[in-house]
């Protein structure tokens, strides 16, 4: 949070979007997508003006007593909001329709390997270059946000609680509250869950890069939605917890490091056997 002295008293403007209220964050990130939209000055202009009034408070009209160069200045603190992508959780839920949807944690700490993977199906139907398919966010939407269980008080008590409060993942209801989404959620709203979901997707291919990067000379590996679900069979195949349902239920991190150490472990084996051989050559 930095503090501007103006003629008119200190104003303070955040610098950062994890030093921004949730509620406001929907509004300017709403403003921000209009402020893209626009090319003519004077539109725009009105646009910044939106943008410091939710950043600092002020109404908009106040701005209009300050000197210009003051205004100037202001309005330039504001670059960062148009610059730059939602980087943090932008709120811990958000009530539609009187239902609160709670977003996943930071890190996808309680996150499914299931729910992560159909997130990501449809986050690539709705953002591939051709054909996409914009109503596949509204299901990317309602996979990662979910109402509270019921028990959920109850369920921290016991001793296979892995932080996770929201409904278990269930495709039916997932299809409803996408349908129910598409007759009128917010664009702030879907643009912030948006923002946060490529904000932990990004995490998460940059944490297990080793697992998505296919050796020297090969393809990388699960490249599509429909690959990861495929990768989830194989480790109900080989992998020590359970079948495909406990899988796609057991948490993100826990079934990547799994596959981070297989992957190694046949890195290792693979140089080792690759090492023997030259040996033999060279005994030979």
């Amino acid at each position: 949070m930095q503090i501007l002295t103006t003629s008119h008293g200190q104003i303070p403007i955040p610098e950062r979007w994890d030093e921004i209220p949730g509620e406001t964050i929907p509004k300017l990130i709403e403003h921000r997508f209009n402020w893209h939209l626009i090319d003519e000055d004077g539109h725009r202009a009105k646009q910044r003006l939106a943008i410091l009034h939710y950043l600092t408070g002020i109404p908009a009209k106040n701005f209009a007593r300050l000197p210009d160069t003051e205004l100037y200045d202001l309005l330039r603190r504001t670059d960062w909001v148009v610059n730059t992508r939602l980087d943090c959780r932008p709120f811990p839920y958000f009530t539609y329709k009187g239902v609160e949807y709670y977003l996943p944690a930071p890190k996808l700490a309680d996150t499914s390997s299931g729910e992560l993977s159909m997130a990501n199906l449809y986050y690539l139907a709705y953002s591939r270059p051709q054909n996409a398919d914009y109503n596949a966010v509204y299901s990317l939407i309602a996979t990662l946000c979910r109402p509270r269980r019921w028990d959920y008080l109850i369920r921290r008590f016991g001793t296979d609680y892995a932080g996770d409060d929201r409904q278990p993942y269930n495709s039916l209801r997932i299809d409803k509250a996408a349908r129910h989404f598409a007759k009128g959620l917010p664009m702030g709203t879907i643009m912030a869950v948006l923002q946060y979901f490529e904000c932990l997707l990004d995490e998460f291919m940059a944490r297990y890069q080793d697992v998505f990067e296919g050796d020297e000379g090969t393809r990388p590996l699960f490249q599509n939605g429909e690959g990861w679900l495929a990768l989830l069979e194989d480790v109900a195949e080989n992998a020590p917890f359970g079948d495909y349902d406990a899988v796609f239920s057991q948490n993100c991190h826990t079934v990547w490091m799994y596959l981070r150490h297989k992957k190694l472990k046949v890195d290792r084996e693979r140089e080792e056997y690759e090492r023997q051989a030259e040996e033999q050559k060279t005994h030979d």
